[in-house]
């Protein structure tokens, strides 16, 4: 346990070889071996980069839910590498599922964290998908909703709202609404994104538009006829004179 987790009083928990699995962009698997409840987690097997230093971690339950964390590399030793998860409140809601999920003997399968290097638009990743979270936890909560799509519109990011939604309204039915309401904003706001195809704007009508212009033209037409007509009348010379 480090000096750190011995301050903040948080406890280490000792997982099972398997449990939990880091997915090292481009450098293969290590094995997690321990995590804290207040953000460390311990991979064996990783030798990484002098260099590196910030790190950003994926993690998805085996319920489904799933969050994004920025971190740091905190220790190095021969066996692996330290890393200190940069936590909020609702981060550590999750991270408590994780660690009881992982020491569960009927889970399927091992759960797998990504990790690769930072970079900086993971800021702002990280907090979409903190907001997401918010809302899978209560997918009918009025309040979690308007906060993911705010933070979607703020960031411009309208258009992975709308896959979001998408993706997950078979399981809740209420997302079709929301799903609707990103569409408005996104036409509304004219924003450059690429629009999705269910949220496309219906064609309008122009049957009776065109109609409309077609009577105007041939009105104009006859009207011209006519004027040329009653012209061609008054300078025609008289049979006679």
């Amino acid at each position: 346990m480090s000096v750190l987790d011995e301050r903040r009083g948080a406890r280490r928990h000792r997982l099972g070889r398997g449990a939990v699995r880091a997915d090292i962009e481009g450098r293969g698997f290590g094995a997690v071996r321990d995590i804290s409840d207040r953000g460390g987690v311990y991979v064996e097997g990783w030798e990484p980069p002098e260099t590196l230093s910030r790190v950003r971690v994926d993690a998805r339950l085996g319920s489904g839910l799933e969050l994004a964390f920025c971190g740091a590399i905190a220790r190095r030793t021969r066996e692996g590498v330290g890393i200190r998860l940069e936590l909020e409140d609702l981060d550590y809601v999750f991270v408590a599922r994780l660690i009881a999920e992982a020491k569960a003997q009927d889970r399927d399968g091992p759960i797998t964290l990504g990790v690769r290097e930072a970079r900086p638009e993971d800021v702002v990743d990280v907090e979409l998908a903190r907001r997401w979270y918010e809302v899978m936890l209560d997918p009918e909560g009025e309040a979690q909703n308007q906060r993911y799509i705010e933070a979607c519109l703020l960031h411009r990011r309208l258009a992975e709202a709308a896959a979001r939604y998408r993706e997950a309204r078979q399981r809740h039915p209420s997302f079709e609404a929301r799903l609707a309401r990103v569409g408005q904003l996104i036409e509304f706001l004219s924003l450059p994104e690429k629009l999705p195809a269910d949220l496309l704007p219906a064609p309008r009508k122009r049957r009776r538009s065109l109609f409309l212009w077609t009577f105007l033209l041939l009105v104009g037409v006859v009207s011209l006829i006519g004027l040329l007509f009653v012209g061609l009348r008054s300078n025609a010379v008289p049979v006679g004179l």
